[in-house]
């Protein structure tokens, strides 16, 4: 079985411009299954969204793995500047992968949550 691993670490600024492109060259190169992991910087969505803040996976075929058994959004980033959590760390795959996955967990380490999947 092959599986394409990519790992991104995404820009402070111009986030959005960086993931759709680097989207683009994993569909144009990637072969089996695919996971995608790290830091987006940004919040992901599956559903439409309004505005610039967040990315819609769902219309490049892809899922975010760490939902996928419990429906639960994880928070993986807090701001103590800001007192603020938010999600900017994925594992993505395919909707189309045959992995099957298992657990999900996020683990605290210095205001980042590290990911197992």
């Amino acid at each position: 079985m092959k599986i394409t691993l990519v790992s991104i670490y995404s820009p402070n600024a111009n986030q959005k411009h960086y993931i759709k492109k680097v989207l683009r060259k994993v569909n144009e190169y990637a072969e089996g299954e695919v996971l995608i992991a790290e830091d987006y910087n940004m919040e992901l969505t599956s559903q439409r969204c309004k505005g610039n803040k967040k990315l819609n996976i769902d219309g490049y075929g892809l899922m975010d793995l760490m939902n996928i058994e419990s429906g639960v959004s994880r928070y993986t980033y807090y701001s103590g500047r800001h007192n603020t959590y938010s999600k900017i760390d994925y594992i993505l795959g395919k909707k189309t992968n045959k992995i099957q996955v298992k657990e999900g967990k996020t683990l605290p380490l210095y205001g980042y949550q590290t990911m197992h999947l």
